[in-house]
């Protein structure tokens, strides 16, 4: 759980590998038009690619720490994965869209337990609709602030440990 270098700043967008680049762009793109910047990460296969990006998010590609962006920025904006519960273990609150059915029962509980803002299923979300949570949150600097602290109680990195306990 590295600590932030400095002041946290902006959004973390990141999709994974199993969302289309583009659904990535077009985030990047609402999230700009309602005033915000940040980062956006793509897979090494993208690194070269033809974006789109707007001026106000840079793109990030083999990233050296993917803890040390999710503890620099206020927000990420992301399908469900692992990345998110990473996100969580930072303090850092997450806005999320699911790829497939599963995932998206496993962030409605988390969303159902205060621990982020669930969007849906990505097929069935708009990333206008995505951007419009995602802003929402980030404006709202006390909901910001409880999903991190939540998410950062739930996911504290002992999970391992506390299986091994229970098995032995």
């Amino acid at each position: 759980q590295p600590a932030p270098a400095a002041p946290r700043d902006g959004v973390l967008v990141f999709m994974g590998g199993s969302i289309p680049w583009s659904y990535s762009v077009s985030t990047c793109k609402e999230l700009d038009k309602a005033g915000m910047h940040g980062t956006v990460v793509a897979g090494w296969h993208l690194e070269n690619a033809e974006d789109g990006l707007p001026d106000s998010f840079t793109k990030v590609s083999r990233p050296r720490s993917l803890a040390e962006l999710q503890a620099n920025h206020e927000l990420q904006v992301s399908s469900m994965g692992m990345s998110v519960f990473e996100a969580m273990a930072a303090g850092t609150p997450v806005v999320c869209v699911s790829r497939e059915k599963d995932h998206w029962i496993s962030a409605a509980a988390l969303d159902d337990a205060g621990l982020l803002v669930d969007c849906g299923l990505v097929y069935q979300t708009h990333p206008k609709e995505l951007a419009g949570w995602a802003a929402h949150i980030y404006d709202d600097k006390e909901q910001m602030a409880e999903l991190g602290k939540a998410g950062r109680a739930a996911v504290d990195g002992r999970g391992v440990e506390r299986v091994l306990e229970a098995m032995a």
